[in-house]
């Protein structure tokens, strides 16, 4: 799995990759309030999906 660390060093390297290839987008993440936090809380989230064990909430009555 990846580490927190990790994925804040592979934003950075997406971000550079994103203002190549689509710079209004990472134009809108960098300078937009929280645009940054929310990137990298995205990934974090796409991690655990990916690498994490699945969430089951089951409900008992």
């Amino acid at each position: 799995s990846i580490s927190d660390e990790g994925i804040k060093d592979r934003m950075v390297v997406l971000l550079e990759v994103m203002e190549k290839i689509r710079p209004p987008m990472a134009n809108i993440i960098i300078t937009t309030p929280g645009g940054q936090k929310w990137l990298y809380q995205s990934l974090v989230g796409l991690r655990n999906i990916l690498f994490g064990a699945p969430n089951l909430n089951i409900e008992i009555p």
